[in-house]
Formats: structure tokens, sequence, C-alpha cells
């Protein structure tokens, strides 16, 4: 009949391309012609390119975004960039970033990726060692697909705090004559 049809859905990330042959036999009517019958045929090699669409959702790169930060960095310091790729092998998407959940807001995310300090004496390390995001990347194109992360950000400590005296008495009274090497008290502080 000359028609080819599809026996299975094609996926151009399971396979980009297919051949196969294709072989054409002649249907010549010898009894009316009068002449023997020899079929004729010929066979030829096709190759169906699958092309591929947007049906994948994007992925982060594993490993890409283990963040930490100073408690003492300054606004717009930058913390690093959140990486992701199209999940279609044939499409090359732009990928945008942003926060899903209630974020502190200590951080701010570029649509690009970058993850930037966004309040100055935000970030506090005696209040919490980690903050967790909620991380969106979604393609930029239609239809626009979309996967969702938490990744944590660990907060190091800088000596932002003065040391503190625990116990400290105004007044110490001695008597005389104590020698050099005398203990006159103790002091008591928290760092």
């Amino acid at each position: 009949t000359g028609v080819i049809k599809l026996t299975s859905s094609l996926d151009f990330e399971t396979q980009a391309a297919h051949d196969f042959i294709v072989s054409l036999t002649d249907n010549w009517n010898s009894q009316v012609s009068g002449c023997a019958y020899t079929p004729l045929s010929t066979a030829g090699i096709m190759k169906i390119i699958v092309l591929d669409s947007s049906d994948t959702p994007p992925k982060f790169i594993e490993n890409c975004c283990y963040f930490s930060v100073a408690e003492c960095d300054a606004m717009g310091t930058e913390i690093g960039t959140y990486l992701a790729y199209d999940g279609d092998l044939g499409v090359d998407d732009d990928i945008e970033f942003s926060f899903l959940s209630s974020t502190p807001p200590c951080f701010s995310l570029a649509s690009g990726g970058l993850l930037t300090v966004s309040t100055e004496d935000c970030i506090d390390r005696e209040t919490s060692e980690t903050y967790t995001l909620q991380i969106e990347a979604t393609e930029a194109n239609q239809p626009r697909q979309s996967v969702r992360a938490d990744f944590d950000i660990r907060i190091t400590d800088c000596n932002d705090v003065a040391p503190e005296f625990i116990s400290l008495a105004n007044n110490f009274s001695v008597y005389e004559g104590l020698s050099a090497d005398s203990t006159l008290f103790s002091i008591q502080t928290f760092d």
C-alpha cells in the first residue's frame, strides 16, 4: 500500500533515528501480457529522524548546589549559582530559577540562578546554622516544564559577638600584705 505506520511511539531521548529497509516488488500480470512472469523488485534504506520536543522537565546538575555563607557577609555577596539543564537532548531551553516557598528575607535569587545575600545583618549562625531554600527551575519556552528541589545553605560563624562577663563584682576587698603571686579573684566569661 505504500503506507508506513508506527508500531510504538517515538522518543528522541531513547533513539534519535530509525533505519529500516523498504523493498518493492512489482505485481506484473504475465497472463495478460502473455510473457513469462519474473517479478522485479528493488530495495532501499530509509531513515526516520526523530525531532525532539519539549517533553522532559529540566534537571538540576548533580552536586551543583552545596553552598555556605558567612553570617557576616555583606549585602550583595554572591553565594553561588544554581545549575540545571534542559531534560530534552535536542532542545536547548533557557532555564529560569525562582524561590517556591516563603524564603528568609536574607537571600535573593536572580532568574539566571545566582544566589546573593539580600539584607545586611540578616544571617545569624547563632539563630540558625542552615537555611533550606526551595528552588524551582523552569524552562523558558512553551510548554514551561519545571523541577523543584530543596537546598540547604550552611551558615558559617564570624567573630560577631563580644565576650561577656558571667559574673563580675564591682568591688573586691583584699588584705594588705599578700604576696605578689597571690590570686585575688577569678573572672568568669562567655564567648
